[in-house]
């Protein structure tokens, strides 16, 4: 469209300009004509909603590769920190494993020295009934807490016990406690029994009247010469003539035994009710392990005690 007229061009009161050529008038306002188009078309496309060619601007493709540098960058922050700190608590708490650990060890190393204080201080007056009742409390309270008393305070204890037993049997139930409790202290390894049945080995096994036996086990597959064997049975009994080879262990567990007239050799009692009643008997090798204790207060009964406070391996022989 015509942005000036002829006769404005060419008017002489518009001071500056000259009057112009026709064709030079028809140049001007082709190229006025063009340029106005051009203002137009910029004019829709800035008013026009924008299409995915718009979000190819190179300005955006950069800004959103900034973004999500910084994003990922965030990320593998994060993770770094999450690691970091994930580490420090787990050695925090391994520090403090070892510290509770180390406070359990200090806390059960003072309750021994307790007990065994209590016990010494009653094993000087064995005689004292409430001495007695000491001993008897102090082994209570060692069993409780899982403490494990000197084997060497324990025998002398019960020795002392023993000796007074003989003239004050008020004493006797001391003396049980700690042969108990003796044999709570003892382990063994058992291996990889198996019943009896090999090489066909016999023994025999007497509970008290009313109780039921324990469990034999025979150790391992490769026996040794009979004569070195473990051995189950009455004293002069022979039930194995005819056999050339047996186990090297047995193993009683449970249930309850009577001692009295039993030839006994490489048997382990495990949680074993033993009684004793001062009867024959014959012990090589025996040893016996949280078993409890039914032994009457005769002299045989005294030194099978003493035997068993002594030693984890026990040999006795009436």
């Amino acid at each position: 469209m015509p942005i000036f007229c002829e006769e404005e061009l060419r008017s002489p009161a518009m001071p500056g300009y000259a009057s112009v050529s026709q064709k030079q008038f028809d140049r001007l306002q082709g190229a006025l004509d063009k340029l106005a188009n051009r203002v137009s078309s910029i004019d829709g496309r800035l008013g026009a909603p924008k299409d995915e060619s718009a979000l190819r601007h190179p300005l955006l493709i950069a800004l959103f590769v900034v973004l999500a540098t910084a994003f990922v960058g965030f990320q593998s922050w994060m993770a770094y920190s999450i690691h970091t700190y994930s580490g420090l608590l787990t050695g925090i708490e391994e520090r403090l494993g070892g510290l509770e650990k180390s406070l359990l060890s200090h806390g059960q190393r003072i309750s021994t020295i307790e007990v065994s204080s209590q016990l010494e201080r009653a094993a000087a007056s064995p005689t004292l009934p409430e001495s007695q009742n000491a001993v008897v409390a102090a082994v209570a309270e060692a069993q409780q807490k899982g403490v494990a008393l000197p084997e060497a305070l324990v025998a002398k204890t019960g020795q002392q016990l023993i000796e007074t037993a003989e003239k004050q049997p008020s004493a006797w139930a001391a003396v049980l406690k700690l042969i108990t409790y003796r044999s709570s202290l003892n382990t063994i390894k058992t291996g990889t029994p198996i019943f009896p049945g090999v090489n066909e080995t016999h023994y025999e096994v007497f509970p008290p009247p009313g109780l039921s036996p324990p469990a034999v086990f025979q150790s391992g597959r490769a026996g040794v010469p009979i004569s070195q064997a473990a051995r189950l049975s009455r004293i002069g009994e022979t039930l194995n003539e005819d056999v050339a080879i047996g186990p090297l262990f047995m193993y009683l567990k449970g249930g309850a035994v009577d001692l009295d007239g039993m030839h006994i050799r490489s048997v382990a009692f495990i949680g074993v009710e033993v009684h004793y009643s001062g009867g024959p008997l014959v012990l090589q090798r025996a040893t016996f392990v949280d078993c409890t204790f039914v032994i009457e207060n005769v002299q045989r009964g005294r030194r099978f005690g003493e035997s068993i406070l002594a030693s984890t391996q026990v040999d006795f022989q009436t």
